[in-house]
């Protein structure tokens, strides 16, 4: 009997029976499955001889068995992995946003390295002589030069600020969602 016949009638033969079964998966190359190190076999439970469960996949590599992740856990994987992404990159950002009370809130990117060492509160306070020179500067530039004002009403927005008020509600959202499930993570 050849090899080729032996495994047809082994086949035959476990199509017959009923219950948990392990096959082992053939590969495209049968020559390279000779001396692989790595083989794939499929644990399954036969109801009929046409009806087939799979129960799970493993891999046999130079005689070690790792079973094989499922779909799920690899999506959860990817994921998790982004997310941790998202908040390592969001926690770089906090370290450049600075907050000063005449202007609000704005980006530093060059004087991160340099203010590493102090607190968020020390870099994002200024000292109030800072603020009295700058406010000077401010009304010598505007005694001096023309300003020029747009007619709307006190509190009436532009099309573009309110589109961007509405953005910058959406990203927050997003980022509060992804901040709540990287909690339960």
């Amino acid at each position: 009997m050849s090899l080729t016949q032996a495994e047809e009638e082994f086949s035959s033969a476990l199509m017959r029976e009923k219950g948990e079964q392990y096959e082992l998966l053939p590969t495209d190359d049968p020559e390279a499955s000779i001396n692989s190190p790595l083989f794939t076999v499929r644990h399954v439970y036969r109801s009929s001889p046409t009806k087939i469960t799979p129960l799970g996949v493993y891999y046999v590599l130079e005689g070690v068995i790792y079973k094989a992740p499922s779909a799920r856990s690899l999506m959860k994987a990817n994921v998790a992995r982004t997310c941790q992404g998202l908040v390592d990159a969001c926690d770089e950002l906090k370290k450049c946003a600075r907050y000063s009370p005449r202007t609000g809130y704005y980006w530093d990117f060059e004087s991160k390295s340099s203010k590493s060492s102090e607190t968020p509160e020390e870099r994002s306070m200024e000292t109030e002589g800072e603020i009295l020179e700058d406010f000077k500067k401010r009304a010598k530039i505007a005694r001096t030069s023309r300003r020029v004002l747009d007619n709307r009403r006190m509190g009436e927005r532009s099309e573009e600020e309110e589109e961007g008020i509405r953005a910058k509600e959406k990203m927050n959202s997003i980022l509060f969602r992804l901040k709540a499930s990287i909690a339960k993570v």
